[in-house]
């Protein structure tokens, strides 16, 4: 197999690259590196380009990387399938890419100039990300104003928000002696007015930094060890507000806790609003609100195992969750999950789909994947950068009564029914409806044709108005049908319901894209049938 190598001196480029043989997620791995070497990718970031390219970013660590601390820089030409190498970044570190024009060739990445406390650094690239000249830069600030002299910055690849109030916004952390992770960090916020030189230091505020403070730990959670926050999320708010959302290491409390601080720019300054339930914010985690939906969505590695000590930093599982308001969180579905076989102890040690970046394409979402799989010597010390689409990501999302597709059904072998958890499946078994995906539970409720199992129905739909049409399976011997009739499968971690018979037997989704007038035949094929959902009426 053909793969795009990163070495410490050189990169070996190839455009062939393509999704993972030995995996079925699906991942299509941008940059790799021999283990043995104990060389490692972090810090990914991507980002799309009004041409059309796409642009992803990585940096290296590890006992076995003595280079200078850059940033290399893959670009794909062909929406994400290919990749190769374009450029080095020199002494920059821990950064993400930003336009602050769409419609110019101007990118920049901002972070620090080195893998330790280090100065707050950006750079820019004239070209759309081709070339990046070191003249094109700007040490930032090597500290704050009151701070030990010695204080550098720290970061991950958060976003770099360009707020509706003109100004551009990015969290970092100053760690000031005597530097011990977590505990020493004190967050930030960086920011300047957009139409002002961005390379120009004066234009930058920085923010008076804030210690952690123990005393925001609720008591209820007990004694939590080494405490302290890092990696921060620059997010306006639903009325304009600025905050910082920070990863939280919480332990031995479940990783699935935050912090969220509120900034005022007149004063500058940085205040503790409250402490949130947030899937996965033990690990980095991007926060972007969609213009669309106005729902803000974060890809994290939620913490499914509880109350163990062994599980407490597990990254072995990447989740959508999504809010309206920053503060209450709910997960949408599974993106990733770890498919190699591994004993969960295992697959918990040596598997990480972690520091996640993703940016929204059109209808679609793209993510940038620092991963620890197959091959790797620790969850931590990733061998692999991947890029993964999620297709059509909103229609994974709740609330969207108004694209259902309405229509007349006619046939044999069913009858209409209300979908929603607890329902009886079948008209000849008292199974019942789990884990019916969120997008489906609507007000009011969808139907479904229910079927007798174990003996094949008939059932043509009939479009009364234009919306997505969605069927449900267990047997996929019915699939090239339903890809012969328009119907495209959905991913199966984010769209799949089980029925309660003792195997606990679970059905996918396809979905289609209907209009008026437009006649669909359902193919039927294995005990479970094929359903059909939607908004359903009967053919008088």
């Amino acid at each position: 197999m053909k793969r795009v190598i990163t070495a410490v001196a050189a990169v070996v480029a190839n455009t062939q690259g393509h999704a993972l043989e030995d995996s079925v997620l699906g991942l299509n791995e941008v940059a790799w590196h021999p283990e043995p070497a104990h060389v490692y990718l972090g810090s990914p970031s991507v980002l799309k380009l009004e041409s059309g390219n796409i642009l992803a970013t990585a940096d290296h660590f590890g006992s076995g990387f003595h280079e200078a601390p850059n940033v290399s820089v893959f670009l794909s030409r062909d929406n994400g399938s290919t990749w190769s190498f374009q450029a080095w970044i020199v002494s920059q570190y821990w950064s993400n890419l930003f336009q602050l024009d769409p419609s110019s060739n101007d990118v920049y990445i901002i972070g620090t100039n080195n893998s330790r406390p280090s100065p707050a650094k950006i750079s820019c690239s004239h070209d759309g990300g081709l070339t990046w000249d070191s003249t094109h830069s700007a040490i930032l600030a090597t500290g704050t104003p009151g701070t030990h002299a010695t204080a550098g910055f720290e970061t991950g690849p958060t976003p770099a928000l360009i707020a509706s109030d003109g100004r551009i916004y990015r969290a970092m952390e100053l760690m000031p002696p005597p530097a011990i992770w977590p505990n020493s960090y004190q967050a930030v916020m960086l920011s300047a007015n957009r139409s002002e030189n961005l390379l120009d230091p004066a234009s930058w505020r920085i923010s008076t930094p804030l210690p952690f403070d123990v005393s925001w730990i609720p008591s209820s959670w007990g004694p939590v060890i080494n405490p302290g926050y890092l990696e921060g999320n620059a997010v306006e708010g639903p009325h304009g507000e600025i905050y910082n959302i920070l990863r939280l290491n919480s332990k031995p409390v479940a990783g699935n806790k935050a912090v969220v601080l509120q900034y005022n720019l007149s004063t500058n300054t940085l205040q503790f609003r409250k402490m949130i339930d947030l899937p996965g914010g033990h690990s980095k985690f991007v926060i972007h609100r969609d213009p669309q939906t106005k729902l803000y969505i974060t890809l994290s590695n939620n913490n499914t195992v509880l109350n163990d000590p062994n599980f407490e930093d597990q990254r072995n599982v990447l989740t959508l969750s999504v809010s309206t308001d920053v503060e209450n969180w709910d997960i949408v579905g599974t993106l990733l999950m770890d498919d190699s076989g591994f004993s969960l102890e295992d697959s918990v040690r040596f598997t990480g789909f972690h520091y996640v970046d993703w940016h929204i394409d059109g209808d679609d979402l793209i993510y940038l994947v620092r991963t620890a799989y197959r091959g790797a010597v620790s969850y931590h010390n990733s061998n692999r950068i991947t890029f993964k689409r999620l297709p059509n990501f909103r229609s994974y999302l709740p609330g969207f009564s108004a694209k259902i597709a309405k229509v007349n059904i006619s046939g044999t072998g069913f009858s209409i029914a209300v979908l929603e958890d607890g329902a009886v499946a079948f008209s000849n078994r008292e199974y019942q409806w789990e884990d019916v995906p969120p997008t489906l539970l609507q007000t009011p409720p969808l139907q479904f044709t229910k079927l007798s199992g174990g003996i094949l129905a008939s059932i043509s739909a009939n479009v009364i108005s234009m919306g997505t049409l969605y069927v449900a399976t267990a047997d996929f011997t019915v699939s090239n049908a339903l890809e012969n009739a328009g119907f495209t499968l959905l991913d199966q971690m984010l769209m799949s319901m089980k029925y309660t018979d003792t195997g606990s037997t679970r059905l996918h989704f396809f979905s289609k894209l209907v209009y008026p007038n437009e006649t669909t035949v359902v193919p039927q094929a294995g005990w479970a049938g094929c359903i059909l959902i939607g908004n359903l009426g009967m053919t008088e």
